[in-house]
């Protein structure tokens, strides 16, 4: 089992030599920048570090998670709350799927919590996992803004579990 780590300064990361995670834009922001400060409009657009996760509130932010070594399912593990978005997912260039992490009964972020899980991909092939911030939920007003946060991904196969 492997996992990625992510520090402020990390754009992108590789696991085992058969994973990368990649974000877009490619900037990382410190924590001192925009933890816990949805006031302040440099982060908009952005992700940043916090520790363990990488956050976004958007608008048009994604990252990109390619892997292979016999993998056939990933699920992405984040922060639940009600401060957390929405994301829109897609494999392999397939069809677009929508996912929540907002929970209104949630007042505290609630960690390393399954966001989606996509099974039966094909071992033998690389993958590539494209995970936006939905656009459609991107709240101008600071006091309105909610995250997206990225804790971990698991890649699968069978029995034997790559954590990133």
């Amino acid at each position: 089992m492997s996992q990625f780590t992510f520090d402020d300064s990390d754009t992108s990361s590789s696991a085992n030599g058969n994973a990368t995670l990649t974000y877009s834009p490619p900037t990382i922001l410190a924590t001192s920048t925009c933890h816990s400060q949805p006031d302040n409009n440099a982060c908009t657009g952005y992700w940043w570090s916090e520790p363990g996760i990488h956050d976004t509130w958007g608008p048009n932010t994604s990252f990109t998670f390619e892997f292979t070594g016999e993998c056939d399912s990933v699920t992405m593990y984040g922060l639940f709350g009600n401060a957390a978005g929405y994301g829109v997912y897609t494999i392999d260039g397939g069809q677009q799927q929508t996912f929540g992490q907002y929970d209104s009964n949630q007042p505290l972020p609630w960690v390393s919590q399954p966001c989606f899980t996509i099974n039966d991909l094909d071992p033998t092939q690389k993958h590539s996992l494209v995970v936006s911030y939905d656009n459609s939920h991107y709240l101008d007003n600071a006091g309105d803004r909610l995250w997206l946060s990225l804790d971990y991904l698991t890649y699968t196969r069978n029995t034997v579990t790559t954590t990133s």
